[in-house]
């Protein structure tokens, strides 16, 4: 008889331990389900952060600004045109 409570206790004690460790591997995961959200929320904050120091970093154009864009833009296209017409009429009087 005490053998068999001796093994009913054994059992028991077993069963402790096994319990005992199941909830710290549940404690374990928890955890680092916790830190992985706190990782993600982490990179979150510095993506947004990198986002709106960029938006300040972007300039304003000015008046001069502006005017400088659009001429530098004209005399490409001008450029462009005649280099194009000039290729094309290399092209004509070969063929």
């Amino acid at each position: 008889v005490e053998e068999k409570v001796e093994d009913v206790k054994e059992a028991a004690e077993e069963k402790a331990e096994a319990a005992a460790k199941e909830a710290e591997a549940k404690e374990q995961e928890k955890a680092a389900k916790e830190q992985e959200k706190a990782e993600k929320e982490a990179a979150k904050a510095k993506a947004k952060a990198e986002k709106e120091k960029a938006q300040k970093r972007k300039k304003t154009t000015t008046a001069i600004g502006k005017v400088a864009t659009s001429a530098a833009n004209t005399i490409g296209r001008e450029a462009g045109r005649s280099l194009y017409r000039g290729v094309l009429g290399i092209l004509k009087k070969l063929f």
